[in-house]
């Protein structure tokens, strides 16, 4: 029986072809589960005095997640855990005053707004 090289050559193409397809295919059907962030905080809003004081807000989150204050040199923040403690100074000032506790996971970002009441 003689062997044909070239039916060897096409039987090698079509496996290649197979394992190609094959390889692809979990590759693009490995893909990494996204799982959807949620983030919670309670309360949404801090109201302070004019006096020095703080607060508490409470963080639900289904991934790890980083906090900070926006835009303030009055306000600061701690973390025990799941609780923000949001310290402010006293407010001396005619105005009220507003910055923003910004809880954040990825690109997901959950806000508190923070108030300050004016001096009387």
């Amino acid at each position: 029986m003689a062997v044909n090289p070239t039916m060897g050559l096409y039987y090698m193409k079509k496996i290649a072809l197979i394992l190609v397809v094959l390889a692809s295919g979990l590759l693009f059907s490995c893909k990494k589960n996204d799982v959807k962030v949620t983030i919670e905080v309670n309360p949404e809003e801090l109201v302070f005095t004019s006096e020095q004081g703080a607060k508490t807000v409470e963080v639900t989150c289904n991934s790890n997640w980083e906090a900070r204050i926006v835009a303030s040199t009055w306000a600061a923040l701690e973390m025990d855990g799941t609780t923000l403690i949001v310290s402010v100074l006293s407010n001396p000032g005619p105005g009220a005053r507003e910055a923003t506790l910004n809880v954040s996971s990825g690109d997901v970002t959950k806000s508190v707004k923070i108030t300050q009441q004016a001096a009387e």
